[in-house]
């Protein structure tokens, strides 16, 4: 079996017979150039049906979302809330009222199915962990969510849907398969690079970049700018500005490389730092569990914002005088405050003062 996308074809060639392409397929396989698929067994494209009857649900469930939301927008009807579908925004739909009761019961309509849609994908999803451990697959899943950003079900759908990664000889081979490499264009001295490919499987890579994207919003990303240098992070910025302020379009494609790059350089090592406490210790000088360390300025400035905090509580302690006029605390001395500099107000003039 090969994969018909990648046969060769002569763009001048009109004639289509199957002695015609028995011949050319004879020769294709005799020169090398057609590439084999892997083809899965039943089992594996069973559970393929399945991940992607799940990702249909999701679908599903964007688009009666969708529904609901434009429905209430022609009708004014705005939610003043952060976050959509949040508890709040649930309680909130409960309280929207329409003067017509046909408009009432279209609302009413538009939530069972957002109800409906949401009960389907989590029922799909509890199914898919459920006939997990019984699939041929389950150790190569479980090594998969071991990844930042990469939960159950980017994992499933990843192996479901790529199969047998041995097929493989490097990543690239990987990214290039899943259309995540850079469209290019060159001839002569003239480089031009676009966006990604797009080529291969849809749902596998639509996936990926959703787990990508994931641990900058989560928490993760500042993690790895307090364990990596920040130099290279202000370096790709800079260079970014500099390369939109000459050219736009390509300023923003090379920005979004620079940065992306240095996420995947610090996730990466931090990945291997919290994954070896030998290699931790070896590498910082520290534990994971111990705070990271203070530059001299900061140690220096937490000292003196210190000293300042004790001056004023003891200060505060020895104003304090009880009725009879003896001090609360059993001793009070005086405690040597910051210098001050005051400078002599000068003499208003007499003049000034009559105006």
């Amino acid at each position: 079996m090969v994969a018909p996308s990648l046969i060769a074809k002569r763009p001048g060639d009109r004639v289509k017979t199957d002695r015609h392409d028995a011949a050319s397929l004879a020769r294709l396989r005799r020169a090398g150039e057609l590439t084999p698929i892997w083809i899965p067994d039943a089992a594996h494209e069973a559970m393929r049906d399945l991940v992607r009857a799940r990702a249909t649900a999701g679908r599903v469930l964007s688009k009666a979302r969708q529904h609901l939301q434009s429905f209430l927008l022609r009708h004014d009807q705005i939610y003043r809330g952060v976050r959509a579908w949040t508890l709040d925004y649930r309680r909130w739909l409960t309280t929207v009222r329409f003067a017509h009761p046909a408009q009432q019961i279209v609302l009413q309509d538009y939530i069972h199915v957002v109800q409906d849609a949401e009960a389907r994908l989590d029922r799909l999803t509890r199914q898919i962990e459920e006939l997990l451990p019984s699939w041929s697959m389950a150790p190569v899943v479980a090594a998969l969510q071991a990844m930042r950003g990469v939960a159950l079900v980017v994992a499933v759908t990843v192996v479901a849907e790529v199969g047998d990664f041995r097929r493989f000889a490097n990543a690239r081979q990987l990214m290039a398969y899943l259309g995540l490499v850079p469209s290019e264009h060159s001839s002569g001295t003239s480089v031009r690079r676009g966006g990604i490919t797009k080529a291969g499987n849809v749902l596998a890579r639509r996936v990926l970049i959703e787990g990508a994207w994931t641990p900058a919003f989560a928490g993760a990303g500042s993690i790895a700018c307090r364990h990596a240098s920040a130099a290279s992070f202000m370096t790709a910025t800079r260079s970014c500005r500099r390369r939109s302020a000459t050219s736009l379009g390509k300023g923003r494609s090379g920005c979004a490389r620079a940065i992306g790059g240095w996420l995947r350089r610090a996730s990466r090592r931090l990945w291997s730092l919290l994954q070896s406490p030998v290699r931790w210790s070896a590498l910082s000088g520290r534990s994971p569990a111990s705070p990271s360390p203070r530059s001299r300025a900061d140690q220096i400035r937490l000292r003196q914002r210190k000293e300042v905090d004790n001056r004023r509580s003891a200060g505060a302690h020895c104003r304090r005088q009880g009725r009879g006029g003896e001090p609360l605390l059993p001793r009070c001395e005086p405690v040597p405050g910051p210098t001050l500099v005051l400078r002599a107000r000068q003499p208003r003039d007499e003049t000034t003062v009559m105006r």
